[in-house]
């Protein structure tokens, strides 16, 4: 049998309220030349039984289960040692794809062909909520400056030429709308299994490295569930772990020579993880951040600022 196109990789862990709702959207895509690998991290749920269910009936679907539980990135590794398709998309137990989210990926490769590193949009959204809301490349500033200004053509992809030097503001993309050459992914062993989060920033930012570009494909829309219990709405700093991961990026060969950006943006996080804990009370962390913000940012009079607001908590 000859490789599928695409490997889809989705990671599960206790998603049978949603998994099968995950999978349907990926089972009905327009575009049908791929493979689903489901990596089931330990589930005690009916998340198990449901894929297999689904699975009887198409043979796309794959399902794996770690021996033991490995997280998020762990599982997604194990997708990715099992891929077989040129490219290889991931989206999570809760997430959805547009019908033709796939298709629009693989149209826009055909005209670049030489790009091995592509990305499309997505709308948050709450169960039970409609998904017609506005994207990521509506809300956020700089995803809006960097993918619409000046634009015509809402639907046209855009071409961005260096990305690692953009991602170095923000990063311009997301785990449920990459779609990466596979031979790309696993040269750089997937994603690093230290990090409790921001891993996927990781990877997408050594990945942006290798890249001569990214084409964004704003018609391939994926659906970002938000719903209690998930790690993004935990009431953790929003990047509590990015620090981690950009000292990570430090000695990354591909990254390594933008040190510089790479520490103005430690700086910034661990700043910003301060003002969390401070404004949330929880000062035995914004303690934490506030001496991290002396070790990493001693010659700025906010680090100082910061240990002094934080010593007079309560």
């Amino acid at each position: 049998m000859d490789a599928p196109a695409v490997s889809i990789i989705i990671p599960t862990f206790n998603v049978q309220a949603y998994i099968e709702e995950t999978l349907q959207s990926v089972l009905t895509q327009t575009f049908v030349d791929f493979e689903l690998i489901v990596i089931d991290d330990g589930s005690t749920d009916q998340t198990v039984d449901k894929v297999e269910q689904l699975a009887l009936r198409d043979s796309r679907i794959r399902l794996m289960s770690n021996h033991r539980r490995k997280g998020v990135s762990g599982a997604r590794n194990t997708g990715i040692g099992a891929a077989t398709g040129q490219w290889i998309c991931f989206l999570d137990g809760d997430d959805l794809l547009h019908e033709s989210a796939l298709a629009e990926r693989i149209k826009v490769s055909r005209q670049h062909p030489d790009c091995c590193f592509f990305s499309g949009d997505y709308i948050r959204f709450w169960t039970g909520e409609s998904k017609q809301g506005s994207s990521q490349s509506e809300e956020n500033a700089y995803w809006r400056q960097m993918l619409r200004a000046g634009r015509t053509d809402p639907d046209k992809p855009v071409v961005l030429d260096e990305p690692v030097n953009l991602f170095m503001q923000a990063v311009l993309t997301w785990t449920g709308c990459v779609m990466i050459s596979a031979d790309l992914v696993k040269s750089l062993s997937g994603f690093n299994e230290t990090l409790v989060t921001a891993e996927d920033d990781h990877l997408w930012m050594r990945v942006a490295a290798r890249c001569r570009q990214m084409v964004f494909v704003p018609t391939s829309l994926t659906f970002y569930r938000q719903r209690p219990g998930s790690l993004t709405q935990s009431g953790n700093a929003i990047h509590e772990h990015a620090v981690a991961a950009y000292l990570n990026l430090m000695k990354d060969p591909g990254c390594s020579v933008h040190s510089e950006a790479l520490m103005s943006n430690i700086r910034s996080f661990i700043h910003q993880n301060t003002y969390h804990y401070r404004k949330t009370g929880v000062r035995a962390k914004a303690l934490y951040w506030a001496m991290q913000g002396l070790r990493y940012d001693s010659a700025n009079a906010t680090a100082w600022r910061n240990l002094a607001a934080t010593l007079l908590l309560n």
